[in-house]
């Protein structure tokens, strides 16, 4: 005696199962790779390697050729981005120019007052405020400043490159 079966249910129940197994494999590869992605996307703008260079060599133009005036902040930092705070204005035109630079920030190397002061500030960008969030410190210390410095990116146009160093008086 033959039995026969009908198997036409099963192949059904078993396309089910794969699938909704592959749909919640896919949804978690999906839900955690996204934000790294994201994250990954976001901090290519922030302390890349050439806008540490820019920052250091706004630490060294602030340092050599900059007045004695540029180390008194008020609301927890002093923009010294205009080239009259400098002794040699062409160098700091040139190296502006060059580097696509369009603000240069001097700031205690606690940030929390320039944060608290620019929070609700419309002149600053949202970016920098963003920024300004991803950097850590330690702890304020006397003649310890921080460079923060942001240029234009010149492939993206709405976005921009920040990059940040310390500065010892």
């Amino acid at each position: 005696m033959k039995v026969i079966k009908n198997t036409k249910g099963f192949v059904l129940v078993e396309t089910l199962i794969v699938s909704v197994f592959m749909m919640t494999l896919l949804t978690l590869l999906y839900t955690n790779l996204f934000p790294v992605v994201a994250e990954y996307e976001r901090r290519a703008y922030y302390d890349s390697v050439s806008s540490k260079y820019v920052a250091h060599w706004a630490r060294k133009m602030i340092l050599d050729k900059g007045q004695p005036e540029i180390f008194t902040f008020i609301h927890g930092y002093f923009d010294v981005t205009d080239c009259g705070y400098y002794t040699d204005s062409h160098f700091c035109e040139n190296f502006k120019a060059i580097n696509h630079i369009q603000k240069i920030y001097l700031t205690d190397y606690d940030i929390t007052t320039f944060k608290n002061y620019i929070k609700d500030d419309s002149r600053f960008t949202r970016e920098l405020k963003d920024y300004l969030e991803t950097i850590s410190f330690e702890q304020n210390q006397p003649g310890v400043y921080r460079v923060i410095v942001e240029m234009k990116n010149i492939e993206v146009e709405e976005a921009s490159y920040y990059g940040t160093i310390e500065v010892r008086k």
